[in-house]
């Protein structure tokens, strides 16, 4: 008999006992069966040349073939628990790092502003012993000179040491050094607070004007019975301090710096900022300081855009030191990790795509095959081999497909036989 597409008008000669639901080789629309006819139009189709030994024509599938979605279930399957379990971990380890590098930068601040309270502690302790000797709170230039001289000898950094009367006159002064340092001192300020018993200690930085050199003034009064009768003083260079935390780095891009507590600078890594004794109040650490922060840890972009992390802490003497490192140097390790984390995650993705469609591929292959075998038993071909050795399901539906082409090639048969038998008994009658 004749099948005929509707879509395309292509025939098909098919045997009688064909199926009726069948689809076209050429569009693969459903076609429909209509009794046969003498003659056939210029494009049918005979079943010789229609079909091929052993030939698998594919028929195209609508929709979401099965290969994307085995790929889709294995990398939703195996890669959704390894990206939460990643993303969390990156999280964690994330913070737990950024916790980490700030303690680290707290703590170092803290060593460092211990070593400069320590020095001037050690400054201190060394001219309130001088102001409580009986040669110095006699107030006479002869018996002070010595122990003067004897305390700036014993005392490495120290430029001179004075004294001067409850008026303010020079007293007394262990080298020339100090009788321009205490002129220095009258130029910048006075001792008032210390002369009226406000203030224990006092001290002040500034430039040497003779070396240049960034010095620390202090003092503290003179008593007797009780009663301030005269001032001692000592002015200190900055060198220690300077070696100490000018010198300190951490990387390329990390250094610490010392202000005092207008937010001058007493020791930085540029050198020229503490002789000109530049003011750096607006640095954001220094800033936040000035503000209130006696110490933290701070984020904050340069007048580059690049986003640093800035550690201050405040001394005892109200200054404020202050280290800062770019974030990306900072959090090298961490960027590192998460970089790492990201390459192997996108190889296991690679990978499970790579497994997915392969295992994708040995299940829908011989589907299509069993697919199109199908196609062309309904269409009347019942030569065709169906070459799937598989022990799996698939090869079980194979072997029942194969066993239903030889049951309906016995059906055929018998009809056909039947059909000769009886045509014989019409012509006997």
């Amino acid at each position: 008999m004749i099948v005929d597409c509707q879509n395309c008008g292509d025939r098909y000669e098919i045997y009688e006992t064909t199926v009726q639901a069948s689809k076209c080789l050429n569009c693969y629309n459903r076609i429909t069966v209509r009794l046969p006819q003498d003659a056939f139009s210029q494009n049918t189709h005979t079943h010789e040349n229609l079909f091929h030994p052993n030939e698998l024509v594919e028929t195209k599938t609508s929709g979401i073939g099965l290969i994307p979605k085995v790929m889709s279930l294995m990398l939703i399957i195996s890669l959704l628990p390894l990206i939460v379990f990643a993303a969390i971990s990156i999280r964690q380890n994330s913070m737990q790092i950024r916790k980490d590098t700030e303690l680290i930068g707290s703590q170092l601040t803290l060593r460092l502003a211990k070593q400069v309270d320590e020095w001037v502690k050690k400054n201190v302790s060394a001219i309130k012993a001088l102001a409580e000797m009986p040669d110095i709170q006699s107030m006479e230039p002869d018996k002070q000179r010595p122990l003067l001289k004897a305390v700036q000898q014993n005392n490495q950094g120290m430029v001179g040491v004075f004294t001067t009367s409850i008026s303010g006159r020079m007293v007394a002064a262990d080298t020339d050094s100090a009788i321009k340092a205490y002129a220095q001192l009258l130029d910048r300020f006075t001792f008032y607070r210390v002369m009226i018993g406000k203030q224990e200690v006092m001290w002040r930085t500034m430039t040497e004007k003779t070396s240049q050199k960034r010095v620390l003034i202090t003092a503290v009064p003179i008593k007797r019975d009780g009663k301030i009768i005269g001032i001692v003083a000592n002015s200190v260079t900055l060198d220690y301090i300077s070696r100490q935390v000018a010198v300190w780095k951490r990387g390329t891009s990390g250094y610490a710096f010392l202000v005092d507590e207008n937010g001058a600078v007493i020791a930085h890594q540029i050198s020229k900022y503490a002789i000109q004794n530049r003011n750096m109040r607006y640095h954001p650490l220094i800033n936040a300081f000035l503000n209130g922060l006696y110490h933290g840890t701070i984020y904050f972009d340069d007048s580059n855009g690049v986003t640093h992390l800035g550690h201050v802490r405040g001394t005892r003497n109200g200054w404020a030191l202050a280290m800062q490192q770019s974030d990306d140097e900072a959090f090298a390790l961490l960027y590192k990790t998460r970089r790492f984390a990201f390459i192997l995650l996108s190889l296991t993705v690679a990978v499970v795509s790579c497994i997915a469609w392969l295992l994708g591929q040995s299940i829908v292959k011989p589907i299509r095959k069993l697919s199109m075998a199908a196609d062309r038993i309904s269409l009347g071909d019942l030569s065709l081999k169906i070459d799937i050795k598989s022990k799996d399901e698939i090869g079980q539906l194979a072997k029942s497909i194969g066993l239903m082409q030889d049951s309906i090639l016995m059906a055929i048969t018998r009809l056909r036989r039947r059909s000769i038998q009886s045509s014989l008994k019409d012509d006997d009658v």
